[in-house]
């Protein structure tokens, strides 16, 4: 819920720069994300995000997210490999900054919702699953 907050702060303030930095990580993860390179995808995810939050200028928040993103792109890296989900986070990745670039504020923070939800429903699904065939 922090980062939805964040990123309804930010977007009144972000500026054609920010835009344009956001759109230029997101080309680098995307050609990752094409390569297979997956040791970058989380840093690149990262640097993504905060280019659109930190507009925001709540720091603190800022640094609890980043903390928080800190301890999970493991599990954003093991979701995006073995839920072959790169398609869906690059097309979810490319809607939320241009809901940011029309300042629709409403749009952006509620797939933002959506898109960190279903990182963390797909991975758990996946776990389950495969509980479930080794089990057999």
């Amino acid at each position: 819920m922090i980062e939805p907050d964040l990123l309804r702060r930010a977007i009144p303030n972000l500026t054609e720069a920010d835009i344009t930095k956001a759109r230029g990580i997101l080309e680098a993860y995307e050609a990752d994300l094409q390569s297979g390179d997956a040791s970058t995808w989380g840093e690149l995810n990262w640097q993504f995000h905060s280019t659109l939050l930190e507009p925001a200028r709540r720091p603190l928040s800022l640094g609890i997210v980043q903390n928080l993103n800190y301890h999970s792109h493991r599990y954003v890296r093991l979701q995006l490999m073995l839920t072959h989900g790169e398609t869906r986070a690059t097309e979810e990745h490319r809607l939320i900054l241009g809901y940011c670039e029309r300042k629709e504020c409403d749009a952006a923070c509620g797939l933002l919702v959506e898109h960190i939800l279903h990182a963390g429903r797909s991975l758990v699904e996946y776990i389950m699953i495969r509980r479930q065939t080794t089990k057999k």
